[in-house]
């Protein structure tokens, strides 16, 4: 649902729907504005129904999400630096 053009991306790291939440800030621009003023939603939100951005609940809405977008897309398990070290230790 938009009211608009819009871009669609997805974010690989470690983390990343928490990191996402965390820059885009909380649902309703209107708090947002008041208790994190330099995330996204405060800069570009205009109310709790208009707030600019979206972010997956997690990681399995995400990948309906990714799906929906991005239908031809191949959605594979982010290897992060921990497990990467891991792997070449075994």
């Amino acid at each position: 649902m938009s009211s608009g053009p819009i871009i669609a991306m997805t974010l690989a790291r470690d983390n990343a729907i928490a990191h996402w939440k965390f820059i885009i800030g909380p649902i309703n621009s209107v708090l947002a504005r008041k208790t994190h003023p330099e995330c996204l939603r405060a800069k570009y939100g205009i109310s709790e129904l208009q707030n600019a951005l979206h972010g997956s609940e997690s990681f399995h809405v995400a990948v309906r999400e990714i799906k929906f977008m991005f239908p031809n897309s191949l959605i594979e398990p982010f290897l992060s630096a921990c497990n990467q070290q891991w792997l070449t230790q075994h």
